[in-house]
């Protein structure tokens, strides 16, 4: 039987057998005299034991599954860790070209500004020029008469 086939039967025998390790209102009620057992006291008492018996269920779960974890050797780490090893492998691939493509971002703002500066430079001069829309053929146009590369 493999770990997940015991972690499975542990599990399906815990909660197969769950009614056996609960007691019942009925039962609970015996406990007590007969004067007190229809009491509100009682009744509150008995939350109190079922809130008692689902924490240690949860607790019980909880620790199957980390035995089961600890079982298994936590192969779902070891996915974690080669996938981190691959991204890694990958950023430092992509650093260079990350790099380069910021520098040319920075080289085309700068172009922009300059063209900008020119534009408004003519624009102080040329007064239709300063009504027009700057859109890109406009400012290809610019460029065109300017002679900037």
């Amino acid at each position: 039987m493999d770990d997940r086939a015991t972690y499975q039967a542990l599990h399906d025998y815990l909660f197969e057998n769950e009614s056996a390790l609960e007691i019942s209102f009925a039962e609970f009620q015996e406990c007590f005299p007969k004067k007190h057992q229809k009491s509100a006291e009682i009744k509150r008492l008995y939350q109190e034991v079922k809130k008692g018996q689902q924490e240690a269920k949860r607790t019980v779960v909880a620790n199957l599954k980390s035995e089961y974890a600890l079982v298994r050797g936590r192969p779902e780490d070891e996915e974690i860790k080669e996938t981190l090893a691959v991204l890694k492998e990958v950023e430092q691939d992509l650093e260079p070209e990350y790099k380069h493509a910021v520098e040319d971002l920075v080289d085309l703002q700068e172009q922009l500004h300059t063209l900008e500066d020119k534009l408004n430079n003519l624009a102080e001069h040329d007064r239709p020029l300063k009504k027009a829309k700057f859109d890109l053929p406009a400012l290809h146009d610019l460029k065109d008469r300017l002679n900037v590369d």
